[in-house]
């Protein structure tokens, strides 16, 4: 079904009368017909770069600023990417490796199994109190859901 509001539109004019070739161009229109394809957005990775400024006081003492929360190193992954990588490992139960290749094929983001691992410890620390919080509800229940 098409939708009413899409993305994007591109308006294409016939630029010759196929009756008698005449030139079309300011021709007044009569009609438009209406065609939507849907197709996935180009996927690829974004990158935002953040300059941390380094002002000298008159005071002779240079500070620099703090960087924001999740660039803490020259060059690193951020959380989509991450939780992509984590979902495809834990819901999608691709190996570590397949999952690698399948972000440098689709990607170009070469993720090394080690760093795979990693993510997946840490969203299983991150979700570790909700995860004993679910089994201590089972065992009161004595291991039965309701």
């Amino acid at each position: 079904m098409q939708v009413a509001e899409p993305d994007g539109v591109e308006v294409h004019a016939a630029a010759a009368c196929r009756g008698c070739a005449g030139d079309l161009t300011g021709a007044e229109g009569v009609s438009i017909e209406r065609r939507q394809v849907f197709d996935l957005p180009e996927i690829r990775l974004r990158v935002t770069e953040h300059r941390i400024e380094h002002r000298r006081c008159a005071c002779g003492q240079v500070t620099g600023a703090s960087a924001p929360q999740g660039a803490g190193a020259p060059a690193q992954y951020g959380p989509g990417l991450k939780s992509l990588a984590v979902y495809l490992l834990t819901r999608q139960h691709l190996p570590y490796q397949r999952c690698g290749e399948l972000l440098a094929d689709v990607l170009g983001a070469d993720v090394a199994t080690a760093t795979l691992l990693g993510w997946a410890g840490q969203a299983a620390e991150a979700v570790a109190p909700h995860t004993e919080a679910v089994r201590r509800q089972l065992r009161l229940r004595g291991g039965r859901l309701r």
